[in-house]
């Protein structure tokens, strides 16, 4: 079955990171090949791109930690950066979840999709009455909502970028904040990552890119079991939401 009891819009949590079998699709005709092969491919990147929202939302709490002690003994760890990279951050953080329930709106069976032009997307379709399908091969009076895998994979390009702003604002952090081993703002940096809070955020990110990596893809520190510390915080981004929430 499709939707509200698999995947990112499950009420359940499980492996659905590793899906085990064929998601069989409700159709008003049966999908063809290229259009499973479609799915799957926006099903993967769908999970993949919500893990790593999460993942941002941990590096945005790291970075907080730095700014503030970079602000209190006036050291400049990229504080320009830092203004830029914040909105980035939040429209990042906005974008992904606004698919995600588009994303999960097909699933329930409220939108539809259908074969892009050119053949190599899924447009998602909000269909002007009741429609009861995930496949709409002839669509009229519709809303093309977005191309769901170019979507995605913009998506996921740009927390790449994020990322890679977000290891460049903490490795200026720890040369400027230790530029003297001795000095108070040295010592206050090295406290707060040894603090509970920012081990755990730390630990999460590697969790968090373990579980992308098994999604699909090379992002991982090799924690492994790691994951299992995620699930807990990871279910609040699963959960199916009511619309307008």
């Amino acid at each position: 079955m499709t939707g509200r009891r698999r995947g990112p819009c499950a009420v359940g949590f499980g492996a659905e990171t590793i899906p085990k079998f064929k998601t069989v699709i409700h159709a008003e005709r049966g999908a063809n090949p290229i259009e499973l092969s479609l799915w799957d491919k926006a099903e993967t990147s769908k999970n993949r791109v919500v893990l790593l929202s999460y993942l941002v939302s941990l590096q945005y709490q790291q970075i907080l930690v730095a700014a503030k002690i970079a602000k209190k003994y006036g050291v400049d760890i990229g504080a320009d950066q830092m203004a830029k990279l914040e909105p980035k951050m939040m429209t990042f953080a906005a974008e992904t979840d606004q698919l995600r329930k588009d994303h999960c709106e097909v699933n329930g069976l409220n939108y539809g999709v259908r074969m892009s032009t050119y053949g190599d997307d899924l447009d998602i379709i909000e269909p002007s009455g009741d429609m009861g399908a995930i496949w709409i091969p002839i669509a009229i009076g519709v809303v093309v909502i977005a191309g769901i895998i170019a979507r995605w994979a913009y998506l996921e390009k740009t927390q790449q970028e994020i990322s890679d702003k977000y290891n460049g604002i903490l490795h200026l952090a720890n040369q400027r904040l230790c530029s003297d081993p001795n000095s108070p703002e040295c010592a206050e940096w090295t406290t707060a990552k040894s603090s509970a809070a920012y081990q755990k955020n730390d630990t999460l990110i590697d969790s968090v890119k373990t579980a992308v990596s098994r999604v699909g893809g090379a992002v991982s520190r090799g924690l492994g079991a790691g994951i299992m510390l995620a699930i807990p915080l990871l279910m609040m981004m699963y959960l199916p939401r009511k619309k307008g929430s």
